[in-house]
């Protein structure tokens, strides 16, 4: 006698959620999923790491100057700040009134501009 999809004592029942498991009982299924959760995160971290040796870096904002049109803003910047001897705080007023957008689109503040220093100035010295 064959088990029907009705069947109560039957444990391989259709699964109506389509994971593909059908007619696997569901703590197979768990343990299943749990093992293949852990390989994809392994798969992920050791392309993260990969990728961090390559480059340096793998996550998060592009760092700014590396987007179009931002790279003229960076110089301008650099160029404010070293041979102007501007604050951060007078080179963000002065980006704002001349008109020229930050990647944000929002105002330029002192803490940005700073920012954006103190990582220009780590690629210099090779941090």
């Amino acid at each position: 006698m064959n088990a029907s999809i009705n069947d109560p004592v039957s444990s391989a029942k259709p699964d109506p959620d389509d994971t593909g498991f059908v007619g696997v009982p569901n703590e197979l299924k768990k343990v299943i999923c749990a093992l293949e959760k852990h390989r994809l995160r392994e798969r992920l971290r050791r392309g993260r790491e990969r990728k961090r040796a390559q480059t340096g870096r793998c996550e998060g904002r592009k760092p700014f100057g590396t987007l179009a049109g931002e790279a003229e803003i960076l110089n301008i910047i650099i160029e404010l700040r070293t041979r102007q001897q501007l604050t951060t705080r007078r080179i963000a007023d002065h980006l704002n009134e001349r008109g020229i957008p930050s990647r944000t689109g929002r105002s330029w503040t002192g803490p940005v501009v700073s920012k954006i220093l103190r990582r220009e100035l780590k690629e210099e010295v090779g941090h």
